[in-house]
C-alpha cells in the first residue's frame, strides 16, 4: 500500500477529475457555510434590531392613534400591517441564511448533483474504513482544528468577558446603560468568533482540497492507460489510418479509368488529367514513386492513354492539386498532350507507355 501511494507522483487527469466530481468526491468545509451565516449575522445584528425596534415603534405610535374604541376596519388594518411586518422580519435573517449557505457551498464546489454519492455502499460499514476515520491524517485535523477553534474562542472571549464584567460591575453604572454594554460586548464577541471560524474554515477549505489532490495522484502507467483509453489503442489507429488511406487510394484508382489522359515521368511521377470538352482540364488523380506506378498500370489496364511527359508531369504534380483545374500557364502543353492522344487513333487503347518529346511542348510548360 505504501509502495503504490509512493508510486502516485502524477497529477490527476481531466479525466479522473471530471469522473470524481460527477461520483460527489469535491473539496469542501462543511462547517464554512454555517460559520459565514453566523458572522453575516453578527455583523448585521445591530442594523436589524434597530430596523425591527423602529417598526415596533411605528406600530404602537400607530395602535395609539387609534380611536377609544376601534372599529373591525381599524382593527383589520392594524393585524393586517403587524403580520406584513412580522413576516418581513422573520424572512429577512432566514432568507440571509439560506441565500449564506447556498452561495458558501457552491463557492467551493460550484452545482454538482451526483446520484452515484447517495447511493448506500458496503464498504462505509467496513471497520478498516472507520478505524481510518479515527486515526488517519483526517481525523488527525478534525481534532486539531477543533482544538485551535476552542483555544482561539477561549484566548478571545476571555479578555472580552474579564473586561466586561468589571464595567458591570463599576458603581454608578445605570440598568440602561449596564444593558447597552452587555448588549454590545455580546454582539462583539459573537463577531470575533464568527470571523475566527470563518477563517478555520477556510483553511480547513484548503486542507481538503490539497488532501483531495492527494487522494487523486495518480501512476505514470495509470497516465498512459488513461490516454489510451481516451484516444484509442496506438495499434488501432494506426490501422485506421492505414484503411483510410487505402479507402482513399482506391477512390483515386477508380477516377483514373474515367480519365482523359495520364502524363508520367516516366515511373517517378503520374498526373491523371480528365477534359470534357469545355473548360479547363482537371486533375483527377496524382501521386509520386509506388503510387504513381499504380496509376499508370490502372490507366494502362483501363484503355486510357498513357503519355510519358518528364517537364509536364512534374510541373502538374509540382502545381496542381487533385480535383483543381490546370492552371492557365500549362493551357498550351495539356492541350498539346491531348491532341497528341487523339492522333495516336486505334494504339491510345494499347497498354503502353507513349513518349512524346518534351521539343513537342511549349518552352512556358517545359521550363523548370
Amino acid at each position: 500500500m505504501t509502495a503504490d501511494k509512493h508510486s502516485k507522483t502524477e497529477k490527476a487527469t481531466p479525466q479522473k477529475l471530471k469522473k470524481a466530481r460527477a461520483e460527489g468526491q469535491v473539496a469542501r468545509s462543511a462547517e464554512l457555510g454555517s460559520w459565514v451565516s453566523i458572522a453575516v449575522a453578527a455583523l448585521v445584528t445591530p442594523a436589524y434590531l434597530r430596523f425591527v425596534l423602529d417598526r415596533v415603534a411605528e406600530h404602537f405610535a400607530y395602535i395609539s392613534a387609534l380611536p377609544g374604541q376601534p372599529g373591525t376596519s381599524d382593527l383589520a388594518a392594524a393585524g393586517n400591517r403587524v403580520a406584513v411586518d412580522l413576516a418581513i422580519i422573520l424572512a429577512l435573517p432566514l432568507g440571509l441564511m439560506m441565500v449564506l449557505g447556498v452561495g458558501a457551498s457552491l463557492a467551493q464546489t460550484g452545482f454538482i448533483f451526483s446520484s452515484k454519492a447517495m447511493k448506500p455502499k458496503l464498504t462505509h460499514l467496513s471497520w478498516k474504513q472507520g478505524v481510518k476515520k479515527i486515526v488517519g491524517k483526517k481525523a488527525a485535523w478534525e481534532t486539531l482544528k477543533q482544538t485551535t477553534r476552542l483555544v482561539v474562542v477561549a484566548a478571545v472571549a476571555t479578555p472580552v468577558v474579564i473586561w466586561t464584567a468589571t464595567r458591570l460591575a463599576s458603581p454608578g453604572l445605570g440598568l440602561g446603560a449596564a444593558f447597552s454594554l452587555l448588549v454590545s460586548r455580546t454582539v462583539l464577541l459573537i463577531q470575533i468568533v464568527a470571523v475566527t471560524g470563518v477563517l478555520l474554515s477556510l483553511a480547513d477549505f484548503a486542507f481538503q482540497k490539497r488532501s483531495r489532490q492527494r487522494d487523486l495522484m495518480m501512476t505514470k502507467q495509470e497516465v498512459k492507460q488513461e490516454a489510451k483509453n481516451s484516444d484509442g489503442d496506438p495499434q488501432l489507429k494506426g490501422r485506421r489510418r492505414q484503411l483510410q488511406a487505402e479507402l482513399s487510394r482506391n477512390r483515386m484508382l477508380a477516377t483514373v479509368s474515367e480519365s482523359t489522359v495520364v502524363v508520367v515521368n516516366p515511373v517517378h511521377f503520374a498526373v491523371a488529367l480528365h477534359y470534357d470538352g469545355s473548360g479547363a482540364p482537371v486533375v483527377t488523380a496524382r501521386a509520386s514513386e509506388d503510387r504513381a506506378v499504380q496509376i499508370r498500370d490502372e490507366a494502362l489496364a483501363a484503355g486510357v492513354p498513357v503519355v510519358e511527359c518528364v517537364p509536364l508531369a512534374r510541373r502538374l504534380h509540382r502545381q496542381v492539386r487533385r480535383g483543381q483545374p490546370v492552371p492557365p500557364e500549362l493551357f498550351a502543353a495539356v492541350a498539346i498532350v491531348i491532341a497528341f492522344t487523339r492522333r495516336l487513333g486505334h494504339r491510345r487503347s494499347l497498354p503502353v507507355v507513349h513518349r512524346l518529346d518534351p521539343a513537342a511542348v511549349s518552352m512556358s510548360a517545359s521550363e523548370e
